[in-house]
C-alpha cells in the first residue's frame, strides 16, 4: 500500500520495538515506516539502528511535543496516505489489509477504525482488555444518521461526520487514523499552537473531520495501551480540563467555520466551564481554577463556588488543611 506509517516516539524503546514490530507483521506492507525520534535518549535510537536498520526511516527532532514530532515525520513521508501510530500502541496484524478497501474506493480521503483499550500491568505482563471497544462506549444516539457496513463489508463511507459530536465523546484516536497527505497539507498539519494541552489530538480531529470525506471501518484494528505513563489513563482530570481549554480555542474561532459546530459549543461551553471549574478544585488543580475563572459568568457564582474561591485565595497552610478535612470526608461518606 501506498502508505507511509508515521511514529512519533519518546524514551520508550521497549514499548516502541512492540509498536513497530507489529507494523512489520502487517499482512499488507506499508511504502514505509518514518519514525520520529521526538528528543528521546540514545538508547532508544541504538535501539532502532541495532534492531530495524534500513527497515525503516529514522529521523531526529528537538523535543517539541508530539504535535511537532507528527508534522515532522508526515513531511518526511513519501506516501500518497499517512498512517499515525503512537509508540505504545499496536496494531492488529491486518490493520492494512482491512482499510485497504476504504482507500481504494477513492472516495474518501480520512479514515478512522475502531480500537479496544486495554491495561497492561507491568510486573506481569498480563493485558485485561476492555469489555467494550471504543466505538461501544460511545453515549446512546452518538451513531445515529452514521451509515453502518453494507452486508460482506467491514467498512461504510461517511462522507460529512457532525464534528459537535465530539463534545459528547471522542470515537476517534490518532492511532486509528489513516490520511490522505493532501488532505493534511490543506489543513495545515497539527496546530503547534496548542502545544503541552492534553488532548491536542481533539483539536485537529475536529478539522479534519470538517474539512474531510470520512470512511469509518468498524474493526477493532488497534489495541490501545493503557499505562503509567499514558495520560488518559494517569490524568483524567487533566485530559478533561485540556479537552474544555481545545473547545474553547475552537470556539474563539467560530467553530472553525460551521455555524452548527459553533452553536453546539455555545450551548456546551457554559455547562462545561463550571462542571471543570468544580473537578479541578475538587482535585486540587488551582491553577486549572484560576484559568477557568474568567470564563463564569455571574449565575455560575453559587455559594459553594464562591466558598471554593475563597478557599483558593487562602493562605496555603488554611488551603491544605480545608483539602484534607474535605477527603477525609469523602473517605467517611464512602465508607457509610
Amino acid at each position: 500500500m501506498d502508505v507511509s506509517v508515521v511514529i512519533p516516539t519518546y524514551n520508550r524503546p521497549v514499548l516502541l520495538r512492540q509498536t513497530v514490530d507489529a507494523v512489520l507483521a502487517q499482512t499488507v506492507a506499508p511504502r514505509e515506516i518514518v519514525i520520529v525520534d521526538n528528543g528521546t535518549s540514545d538508547e532508544a535510537a541504538r535501539m532502532i539502528e541495532a534492531v530495524y536498520g534500513d527497515a525503516v526511516t529514522y529521523l531526529k527532532v528537538p523535543s517539541e511535543g508530539v504535535q511537532a514530532a507528527r508534522n515532522a515525520g508526515i513531511a518526511k513521508a513519501r506516501g500518497a496516505w499517512i498512517a499515525l501510530l503512537d509508540d505504545d500502541d499496536l496494531w492488529h496484524k491486518d490493520y492494512l489489509e482491512q482499510i485497504r478497501p476504504a482507500v481504494d474506493d477513492g472516495r474518501a480521503n480520512l479514515i478512522y477504525s475502531n480500537l479496544r483499550k486495554f491495561v497492561e500491568d507491568k510486573s506481569s505482563g498480563s493485558k485485561q482488555p476492555y469489555p467494550e471497544t471504543n466505538f461501544e462506549m460511545a453515549p446512546a444516539g452518538y451513531w445515529d444518521g452514521v451509515p453502518s457496513a453494507a452486508k460482506g463489508l467491514n467498512w461504510s463511507l461517511v462522507g460529512s461526520f457532525p464534528p459537535e459530536r465530539l463534545l459528547q465523546f471522542v470515537a476517534f484516536y490518532p492511532s486509528a487514523m489513516a490520511i490522505r497527505r493532501d488532505l493534511v497539507r490543506r489543513l495545515a498539519g497539527f496546530n503547534r499552537e496548542i502545544f503541552g494541552i492534553k488532548s491536542e489530538d481533539v483539536e485537529f480531529t475536529a478539522r479534519a473531520l470538517l474539512a474531510g470525506q470520512l470512511a469509518v471501518v468498524w474493526l477493532p484494528l488497534i489495541d490501545y495501551r493503557i499505562h503509567g505513563d499514558n495520560s488518559c489513563a494517569a490524568d483524567w482530570v487533566s485530559q478533561a480540563i485540556g479537552r474544555w481549554k481545545i473547545f474553547e480555542y475552537i470556539y474563539a474561532r467560530d467553530g472553525y467555520g460551521s455555524e452548527t459546530f459553533r452553536r453546539a459549543l455555545e450551548d456546551d461551553l457554559p455547562k462545561r466551564r463550571a462542571k471543570m471549574f468544580d473537578q479541578a478544585w475538587r482535585h486540587s488543580r488551582f491553577a486549572a481554577t484560576d484559568e477557568i475563572r474568567p470564563f463564569l459568568s455571574r449565575d455560575d457564582w453559587t455559594l459553594i463556588r464562591r466558598l471554593r474561591l475563597a478557599v483558593r485565595a487562602a493562605p496555603s497552610p488554611v488551603r491544605s488543611a480545608v483539602m484534607q478535612c474535605r477527603r477525609l470526608l469523602a473517605e467517611v461518606r464512602a465508607s457509610d
